[in-house]
């Protein structure tokens, strides 16, 4: 009876009713009882069918054939069982080995049971199956420490005060050794300016309350350089889950931020080189169109010029005529005049005064006729010299409208180029917003 009551004390349960506690501890746990020496006396059906044995096979065999050989010959386990046979009892987690080779881990509690005189008759093994629950957790610390081997870890105090960080965090701050760290607060790595904010005041106290923070961070490294991280800020919690400290898990993207920036910045140059272009595009245009109306004007004035050419050709052609006429009438009084004057020779002494009226007359037909002629001999010059400047006008012309033809698809071609840029300065903008969208994906995934 005394030994049954030191396991239940050793359990944790109440002696009053020690058999009934017993049953229920055998109906709901693996049990396994040996002597001394570590032999198998007995095993419950939760222990035989957690194990895959039958009992047949397992009684008189020793406690090492549920572990490994290596487990089996090493100090520890004789120590094991060397203090389990002095009456000391064991609890806590046990790796052990089913009939199929196969992994199972327990939380076992060794209780010695002693005689009346103290020595102990035997070990009774209570065990609950484990293996999912360290499984669970194997899977966790693989992971956490992957997360470590990838990523600069820190763990604070809820004060923010830093309490370890991993390597990665060192290198990626400029710092040699933890102890460097250790015992200051998070505010070191902040600059001046926001240490003192609302904002990193209120970072802190959401903290604490158990708010995540996820994000792009400034950070200050240990030589005053600016470090560029992607961190999570995520409170742990205890059993209560009240908030008791909180771990960092970051990455330096400092070439990243960098790259980033520079491509943002090449856009937004390339994108303003192309409204300039734009803009000289519209001034061009504003030109061509200027040139476009001057050519139309000197359009309208070659036609006038044309016209007034026209005229004056015109007028000269009239004026020749009109040259003519004199001529053919100075031609005519030359002749009166000479008929004039043989009949005033004919008439002798009576005569005589009107011959000499007739050699003025004819004089001046003669002079009349030689003016006619120069007259004549100028018309015809100014009428060549009208020709001439009519087909230079004419030349004009055409070249003004050639000019015009250009100066209009001078215009369209600006008109083109002013569209492209537009379209050119729309799609940069969707590029630009495409990259940053870009990097908010990769900050979120």
């Amino acid at each position: 009876m005394r030994g049954i009551r030191s396991i239940l004390s050793r359990l944790g349960l109440r002696s009053d009713s020690p058999s009934s506690q017993l049953k229920a501890l055998y109906s709901t746990q693996a049990v396994i009882e040996l002597d001394p020496q570590g032999h198998i006396l007995f095993a419950n059906a939760q222990f035989l069918d957690l194990m895959g044995y039958e009992l047949d096979e397992l009684r008189g065999q020793h406690h090492r054939i549920f572990l490994d050989p290596a487990d089996a010959q090493a100090r520890d386990y004789r120590d094991f069982w060397a203090r389990l046979a002095r009456g000391q009892a064991f609890v806590g987690r046990c790796r052990r080995i089913d009939r199929q080779g196969r992994e199972v881990w327990l939380q076992a509690n060794y209780s010695p049971v002693l005689d009346s005189r103290g020595q102990v008759l035997r070990v009774v093994k209570y065990a609950m199956d484990i293996s999912a629950e360290v499984l669970r957790d194997a899977e966790a610390s693989s992971q956490l420490a992957a997360v470590g081997r990838a990523q600069a870890v820190i763990e604070f105090g809820l004060d923010g005060s830093i309490l370890r960080c991993n390597r990665n965090f060192l290198e990626a701050m400029g710092y040699a050794s933890e102890d460097e760290l250790v015992g200051r607060h998070h505010s070191m790595f902040v600059a001046p300016q926001e240490r003192s904010s609302a904002e990193y005041a209120a970072f802190w106290a959401h903290l604490s309350q158990g708010k995540h923070y996820r994000g792009q961070f400034r950070r200050i490294g240990r030589l005053g350089n600016d470090v560029w991280i992607e961190a999570n800020y995520s409170p742990v919690l205890n059993q209560s889950g009240q908030p008791f400290k909180v771990v960092k898990y970051a990455t330096d993207i400092t070439q990243r931020y960098e790259a980033t920036r520079l491509v943002q910045s090449a856009f937004e140059q390339l994108q303003q080189l192309v409204r300039d272009s734009a803009a000289q595009a519209h001034d061009a245009h504003a030109q061509a169109r200027d040139v476009t109306r001057i050519a139309q004007r000197g359009d309208v004035a070659l036609d006038s010029a044309v016209d007034a050419m026209s005229s004056i050709s015109s007028n000269s052609r009239r004026i020749g005529e009109m040259v003519g006429l004199i001529d053919g009438i100075a031609f005519q009084t030359n002749l009166l005049a000479l008929n004039a004057a043989v009949e005033a020779a004919r008439a002798g002494e009576q005569g005589r005064g009107f011959g000499v009226v007739a050699g003025e007359v004819r004089s001046l037909a003669q002079r009349s006729a030689e003016a006619a002629r120069e007259v004549k001999s100028v018309i015809g010059a100014s009428a060549a010299s009208v020709q001439l400047g009519f087909e230079r006008v004419n030349e004009s012309g055409d070249m003004m409208k050639q000019m015009r033809a250009a100066a209009v698809n001078a215009s369209d071609i600006m008109d083109t180029i002013i569209q492209a840029s537009q379209a050119q300065d729309t799609r940069l903008g969707e590029v630009r917003e495409a990259v940053l969208r870009l990097e908010n994906v990769v900050v979120q995934s």
